[in-house]
């Protein structure tokens, strides 16, 4: 079901991220994990059952989602499985899906069908940003670092409102 790659030991002094690449195709799982694994703890879903599973166990830790579109073998594409994570699905769901606390890290969709949905079905859904495939892992490390930043800052910022 999960995948989790560990650090090397001379990665292990590094500080490491945990990343949910929630993505049904092994070839795109490998080559994502291959090139972010010197910074992120990477975390493998092929489904949306295993991405829930995951999400129960490691939801708080979660520092980044990438969620890809099409979710062959699953219930929920993306965009319905976002709205889950994010705790704004409707209607009925899955039992795996149903009650889990929505995750407060960014979640980027990374889809080679990003015309299939508008940038603005995705921000509904609850996506962060659309990186396209073939990944540009350059830009891709720098969408991470951005969005996380923003949440340091805004956390700051909060706590220097209640001081």
């Amino acid at each position: 079901m999960k995948r989790i790659v560990e650090p090397t030991p001379s990665e292990a002094a590094a500080p490491t991220n945990l990343v949910l690449y929630v993505e049904d195709e092994p070839s795109n799982w490998e080559v994502t994990e291959l090139r972010l694994r010197k910074k992120y703890k990477m975390l493998w879903a092929r489904t949306d059952e295993e991405a829930c599973a995951l999400v129960r166990q490691y939801g708080p830790e979660l520092y980044a989602v990438l969620m890809d579109v099409q979710l062959q073998g699953s219930v929920l594409d993306g965009l319905a499985l976002t709205q889950v994570l994010r705790g704004k699905a409707t209607g009925p769901l899955p039992g795996f899906a149903s009650g889990l606390t929505p995750v407060q890290c960014p979640i980027f969709f990374v889809t080679a069908y990003g015309n299939l949905h508008s940038p603005a079905q995705m921000d509904a859904a609850g996506g962060d940003a659309h990186v396209p495939k073939p990944v540009d892992f350059l830009s891709l490390t720098l969408l991470l670092a951005r969005h996380n930043m923003k949440r340091a800052v805004d956390t700051l910022n909060r706590g220097t409102k209640t001081q």
